[in-house]
Order: C-alpha cells, then sequence, then structure tokens
C-alpha cells in the first residue's frame, strides 16, 4: 500500500461522514504524509495502521457525543479512548534530519550567492579600479614628464650657454689678440694706434671674464643641475612606484 492507495481507501470508508469532516481528516493525513516524504512513506503506513482502523476509531469518536477528537502533531486524539495514531518515536529525528538537511541546503545557497556576488564585487573592482589606476597613473606622467622635462629643459639650455660662452672666449681671445698686434703695428699713428691696443685688451679681459664664468658653470653649475634632475627622476619614479604598490595592494617603495 502506498500513500495514493491509503488516502483513497480512506476517503471511501469516510464517505458517510459530513463533507467538512471528511475533508479535515483527509487534508491532516495529506499534510502529514508532505511533511514527512516519500522517502519514508512506507514506515509511516507501519505506524499509522490501516485505513480500516483510522476510519473506525474516527467515525467512534465523532458518534460517541461530546467535544470529539482532534487532530494533533502527534496524530488523532480522543480523550475517551485515549489514542493515539502515533507518529513513530523516531519521527522527531526524521524531521530532525530534514530540517538540518535544509539548513544546509540554505547555508550553502547563501555561501554559493555570497561568492558570486564576491566575484562579481572583484570583477566591478579589477574593471573599475584598472581604469582608474591607468588614468592616475597617465595623468602622474604627464605631470612628472612636464617636470623633468623643464629641469631638462634648463640644463640643456645652460649647456647651450656654456658652449656659446667656450666659443666666445675662444672669439674674444683671437680678437683680442689680432687688435693689440694691430696697436702694437700702428704705434706710429698714435690715437689709431692706442684704440687699436685699448679695445684688444677690453676683449681679452672680457675673454678672461667669460672664461671664468664658464669655468665656473662647467665645474658647479653644471653638476648641480645634474644632481638635481637626476634626483629628481629618482624620486618621481618612487612616487609612481609608491602610487602602483598602493593601488594594486602592495606596500610602498622603498628609498
Amino acid at each position: 500500500m502506498n500513500r495514493e492507495s491509503f488516502l483513497r481507501e480512506l476517503a471511501f470508508l469516510l464517505s458517510d461522514l459530513e463533507e467538512d469532516e471528511r475533508e479535515e481528516a483527509l487534508q491532516y493525513y495529506k499534510d502529514y504524509f508532505d511533511e514527512v516524504g516519500s522517502e519514508h512513506e512506507a514506515e509511516i503506513l507501519v505506524h499509522i495502521g490501516s485505513p480500516e482502523k483510522v476510519a473506525a476509531e474516527l467515525k467512534n469518536s465523532l458518534r460517541g457525543g461530546g467535544e470529539g477528537g482532534e487532530y494533533t502533531e502527534r496524530g488523532y486524539y480522543d480523550e475517551r479512548f485515549d489514542e493515539y495514531h502515533r507518529v513513530p518515536d523516531h519521527y522527531a529525528k526524521i524531521m530532525k534530519h530534514k530540517k538540518r538537511n535544509e539548513k544546509k541546503k540554505s547555508r550553502k545557497e547563501k555561501s554559493e550567492e555570497e561568492r558570486r556576488n564576491g566575484l562579481l564585487f572583484l570583477l566591478l573592482f579589477l574593471f573599475f579600479g584598472i581604469s582608474l589606476a591607468g588614468r592616475i597613473i597617465s595623468a602622474g606622467f604627464s605631470v612628472i614628464t612636464a617636470i623633468l622635462g623643464g629641469v631638462f629643459g634648463l640644463v640643456a639650455g645652460l649647456f647651450g650657454l656654456l658652449a656659446s660662452g667656450f666659443a666666445a672666449v675662444i672669439g674674444l681671445l683671437v680678437g683680442g689678440v689680432t687688435m693689440v698686434l694691430d696697436g702694437i703695428r700702428n704705434l706710429s699713428q698714435l690715437p689709431t694706434g692706442l684704440m687699436g691696443l685699448c679695445f684688444g685688451f677690453l676683449m681679452l679681459a672680457a675673454a678672461m671674464l667669460i672664461a671664468l664664468l664658464t669655468k665656473w658653470g662647467w665645474t658647479t653649475v653644471m653638476p648641480w643641475l645634474l644632481h638635481f634632475w637626476l634626483d629628481m627622476f629618482r624620486k618621481c619614479w618612487n612616487w609612481l612606484c609608491q602610487l602602483a604598490h598602493k593601488i594594486f595592494g602592495g606596500g610602498g617603495a622603498e628609498e
């Protein structure tokens, strides 16, 4: 016998009862079978008893007068008979096991949902984080390039100025020596010779002054600017490394 045949036979045996009473009894046993589950159907049928026994006890209770029995979570109970259609003793264990499985399933589904949400959050973070990091790094490169470019331009300009100073020293030396020699040669023509000597010595003095400034530029200013440019490059590079480590979860760069 299975659930369908039990309910069908019970409905037939209770056909002489009022419709409400019959439906209440049938609904109780339908709900009971649903709660237990199909895997324990045969075992529950043995403990409930035959449809004839269930129908007879229900009819006796209903026709005996008084308040009669009621359907409880442990079966049909009537105080006059003090008898239960008892649920098996281990039914509580069965239901407890079932609830435990349902809780495990619920926890598993919740865990899977949390994993999916975490993966989605990670993908969104990677998408927007990498995009934002790219923009920040790009902006940082632009600023650093502008700074380093300005310093490099200053160094290159000073290099060109010092090179021009070197060329000016050569030109003034050659011109000064030439003017002095012409002045000496033209000393017989006093005004012309003296003017040539004066201009020649002035050119030589200017050559010496420019030579000193050029030497100071090459030996002092240029090394300082080169050191400053390299130090700026190193600091900018370290800043970029620290920024990249912070964005991608690492520590700062060690200087």
